[in-house]
C-alpha cells in the first residue's frame, strides 16, 4: 500500500504545509487504521487543505482520499472529510474508506457463495 500527501494546489491560498515529522506520523496513522485491509489497497493519495484559509471554525480543514483498490486500477474511489482539526479530518476520511472497503469485501463475499459475478478484491 503506497501512500502519497498532496498538499499543493496551484494558484490558492488554501494549502496545508506539514512537515517530514508530520508525514511519517500521518504515514503511521493510515497504516494502523488500515492494517486489515492493506492487502485490497494499491495506493492512496491525501490531499489536505484548508478551505477557509486558516480561519478557525466551520470545519475548514478537508481531507480528500483518493484510493486505488487492487483489482480495480481504473475505478479508484474518494472520500472527502471536514473538521476544524486537520487529524480529526483524516480519521473521518479513513473510516468512510473503511466502511466502503467492508462492504465492498462483503459483497466479493456474498457473490462468490451464491456463484455470481461481481469484482473481487484481492
Amino acid at each position: 500500500m503506497r501512500i502519497q500527501f498532496n498538499t499543493t494546489q496551484l494558484n490558492s491560498n488554501k494549502t496545508i504545509h506539514i512537515s517530514e515529522k508530520d508525514t511519517a506520523y500521518l504515514t503511521a496513522l493510515f497504516e494502523c487504521r488500515l492494517e486489515n485491509y492493506e492487502i485490497h489497497i494499491a495506493e492512496i493519495d491525501v490531499h489536505l487543505s484548508n478551505e477557509n484559509n486558516k480561519q478557525e471554525g466551520d470545519h475548514s480543514n478537508r481531507c480528500l482520499l483518493s484510493t486505488n483498490i487492487v483489482g480495480r486500477p481504473f475505478q479508484p474511489i474518494s472520500f472527502e472529510a471536514d473538521n476544524d482539526n486537520i487529524v480529526l479530518a483524516i480519521l473521518h476520511a479513513i473510516d468512510k474508506l473503511t466502511v466502503s472497503l467492508m462492504a465492498c469485501i462483503k459483497a466479493g463475499e456474498d457473490a462468490l457463495r451464491n456463484n455470481e459475478r461481481v469484482f473481487c478484491i484481492r
